[in-house]
């Protein structure tokens, strides 16, 4: 079977457009054909590359490609801020995709773990999976699987995966561990309906989450794709990386109760996840996103729920080390109250933090306006400046109020029940001439 791939690492120092040289912060074992996920180090989330590997210097510490850069990936800490360009493997050993002619259609295969089953997968390829469209037909999927504390997913990759990467669904005590994924259609590592309680997502490394098409989301917002959706707090994410997500890095989009097929009456009864503390975020990093690298916000309730989509714990949730930077619109919004946000390292955002809360902190850390790192500010002809046509998806109608997507040029997805904007006026939105959103 071979040596285990290393894990992802970093840039050492700058690749300029153009450039067939990688330098890395640590030494790998990827050998000649391994393919690579190079994430963006710009405000654009297009500018994250696959490339593969020609030949590997003998510490392990140069790579040398067999095609040119597209774009300049940024190798340096700037002011404090570590803006490192990440890049990690998504060759395996072994590899589980679909037919050819499934994988054109968009309609791959699906792994599923149900209750009283076990998955153990490491160093595993999962390419081409998920079916578009279709609710519950991701890549690897936990459906309703309960308690799977010897569960776990570590060191595989996911790669051009047409609906979603990882969703864990009604199920607790799961390890999501190193993994590396490319090209994601829409949220990427997915907790499901706001029971998953008790699970590990440590030390992945998303790269270019993308917006799905409206034809084919699942959700509403998977047209605002995030790498990681969290739905109940009381999980741990330590030490991962979303890089260039099409809104955002790590959205906690907590509803007042777990919503969603097949949740129990005693679930719906007990759990309430905008009031349950936060479980651990530690050391995570966002950048490169059209939108923020960590959102705390529901946006919208349920139908017949007239309280506000605050997160408010019982005790003060402290999101501790984030590193958040070229993204385009926050670095961090957080809505609620007894929210903190300590040690951070946020540059490059149009805006630092947002705390649309009460009794919220920022404590300690470095907030830097323009780094060394200058790629200038988004370009207006970018396929997702600030809130234009994503190059991902189908959307060509977008409110005038708030910029968020129309399936038409007068009705929204859901009209009225989007964040501050109940207009029904919607016109076509050229990448040239975009408007800003309110958010």
């Amino acid at each position: 079977m071979g040596a285990q791939p290393s894990r992802w690492t970093q840039l050492s120092r700058t690749a300029p457009a153009g450039s067939r040289t990688l330098h890395l912060l640590a030494g790998v074992n990827w050998g000649p054909g391994t393919v690579l996920a190079l994430a963006p180090s710009g405000f654009d989330p297009g500018e994250a590359e696959q490339v593969t590997v020609a030949a590997r210097s003998r510490d392990g510490r140069t790579l040398t490609l067999r095609a040119p850069l597209r774009y300049r990936h940024y190798g340096e800490v700037t002011r404090g801020v570590d803006e490192r360009a990440e890049v990690g493997a998504l060759s395996r050993a072994i590899t589980v995709t679909s037919p050819a002619a499934a994988r054109r259609a968009r309609q791959g295969g699906s792994l599923m773990v149900l209750r009283g089953g076990t998955l153990r997968a490491s160093g595993v390829a999962f390419t081409g999976l998920g079916r578009a469209g279709h609710k519950g037909m991701y890549p690897v999927h936990f459906h309703r699987a309960g308690l799977q504390a010897h569960s776990f997913v570590a060191d595989s990759s996911f790669s051009e995966p047409f609906n979603r990467c990882l969703t864990l669904h009604g199920t607790q005590g799961a390890r999501v561990e190193g993994n590396v994924t490319f090209g994601a259609s829409g949220h990427c590592f997915f907790l499901e309906d706001g029971t998953e309680t008790g699970n590990q997502l440590l030390g992945n490394l998303a790269v270019q989450t993308r917006a799905t098409p409206p034809g084919e989301a699942i959700l509403d917002t998977d047209v605002l794709a995030a790498a990681f959706w969290i739905t109940n707090p009381d999980n741990v994410l330590r030490g991962n990386v979303a890089a260039g997500a099409e809104h955002s890095g790590f959205w906690y989009s907590l509803p007042p109760q777990p919503q969603g097929d097949g949740v129990t009456p005693e679930e719906a009864r007990t759990i309430r996840p905008r009031r349950t503390a936060l479980g651990e975020f530690r050391d995570n990093v966002a950048h490169s996103t059209g939108h923020t690298g960590l959102f705390v916000d529901n946006l919208k309730n349920p139908p017949g729920v007239l309280e506000a989509p605050n997160y408010s714990p019982p005790r003060p949730a402290d999101f501790q080390g984030l590193t958040a930077y070229k993204n385009r619109r926050r670095g961090a919004w957080l809505r609620g109250t007894g929210l903190r946000l300590s040690r951070v390292r946020l540059a490059d955002n149009a805006i630092g933090v947002t705390f649309a809360a009460a009794d919220a902190e920022l404590r300690g850390g470095v907030v830097v306006g323009e780094s060394d790192n200058r790629t200038g500010p988004p370009s207006r002809r970018s396929r997702t400046f600030p809130c234009a046509v994503s190059s991902s998806t189908t959307v060509r109608w977008r409110c005038r109020t708030c910029c968020l997507p129309a399936l038409s040029p007068r009705r929204s997805a859901r009209p009225g029940r989007w964040g501050r904007c109940s207009s029904v006026r919607f016109s076509f939105i050229r990448p040239a001439a975009p408007r800003a959103c309110a958010l």
